[in-house]
C-alpha cells in the first residue's frame, strides 16, 4: 500500500524557522545538563574503565550535536531539512546514552545483570514497533482522524510519568544508596523510551527527500531579506 498523498503532505510540512531556533535551545539545555550530568554519576561513583569510556563517548557526541545545533541556528531559513534530520538523530543518540545510563546503574552499580538483556530487546522493539507505526500511520491517515498523533503521544508520555512517579514513590521510601540508584536507573530507563518517540523524524527526513514535490520550504518575509540584505551590503562597505 502507497502511502496517502494527502497525509503525506501534511506530514511532510517542516518547522518554522523562527521556531526552530526555540526548540534548538530547548534541546541543548535539556541534552546538556540532564543526559550529560546524569551519564556522570556513574562515572564518578564507580571509576571503572568502562564508565569512563562511556562518558567520554557521550561528551563526544553531546559536543557534536551542540556544534551542529549552532550551525544550524546560524541560517535556520536554509537549514529547515536538516533540522528535522538534527531532531532525529539527536533523540536517538540522547535515548541511547541514557540508556546505557541506566543499565550501569542498574547492572554495574547495583548487580542486576540479569535485567540488562530484556531491558535491551524492550528497546529495540519500542524503535521497531515505532518505526512501523509510522509507516502504517502514513498509509491509513491515522495521524489525521480526530487527533490521533496528538492523543496518542500524549498517552504513551502520561503513562512513562505516571509509572515514574509510582516508581519514584515507592523507592524514596528506601534511604540507602542502592535505592537512589534505582530511582535514578528506572528515570533514565524511561526517558530513553520516551526520547526513542523523537527518531520518526529520521523516517521523516528520508521522505522529505524522497518526495521532495509535496515539501514546501518557508520564506522569510520580503522586509527580513531586505533588511539582511542590507546588513550584508553595509558589512560589504
Amino acid at each position: 500500500m502507497e502511502n496517502n498523498n494527502r497525509f503525506l503532505k501534511d506530514y511532510l510540512q517542516l518547522e518554522h524557522p523562527y521556531l526552530i531556533k526555540s526548540y534548538l535551545w530547548v534541546c541543548i539545555i535539556v541534552v546538556n545538563f540532564f543526559v550529560l550530568g546524569i551519564s556522570f554519576v556513574p562515572h564518578i561513583v564507580l571509576n571503572m574503565q568502562v564508565t569512563k569510556f562511556v562518558f567520554s563517548i557521550s561528551l563526544i557526541l553531546i559536543i557534536f550535536l551542540d556544534i551542529w545545533a549552532f550551525y544550524i541556528m546560524m541560517d535556520p531559513n536554509k537549514r529547515q531539512k536538516q533540522y528535522t534530520l538534527f531532531t532525529g538523530l539527536q533523540t536517538l543518540i540522547a535515548s541511547i546514552i541514557l540508556l546505557v545510563v541506566a543499565l550501569e546503574f542498574i547492572g554495574l552499580l547495583l548487580g542486576f545483570y540479569q535485567y540488562i538483556l530484556p531491558l535491551i530487546i524492550i528497546y529495540i522493539l519500542i524503535l521497531v514497533l515505532g518505526f512501523r507505526f509510522h509507516k502504517k500511520a502514513l498509509k491509513t491517515g491515522y495521524y489525521y482522524k480526530k487527533g490521533g498523533k496528538n492523543s496518542k503521544s500524549v498517552a504513551i508520555i502520561s503513562t512513562f510519568a505516571v509509572l515514574g512517579t509510582i516508581f519514584g514513590k515507592v523507592l524514596a521510601r528506601s534511604a540507602n544508596q542502592g535505592g537512589a540508584y534505582l530511582i535514578l536507573g528506572i528515570c533514565s530507563l524511561l526517558l530513553s523510551y520516551i526520547l526513542e518517540l523523537g527518531t520518526h523524524n529520521l523516517y521523516k527526513y528520508y521522505l522529505i527527500n524522497k518526495y521532495e514535490e509535496y515539501v514546501e520550504l518557508y520564506e522569510l518575509p520580503k522586509k527580513d531579506k531586505s533588511k539582511k540584505k542590507t546588513k550584508r551590503i553595509n558589512a560589504g562597505d
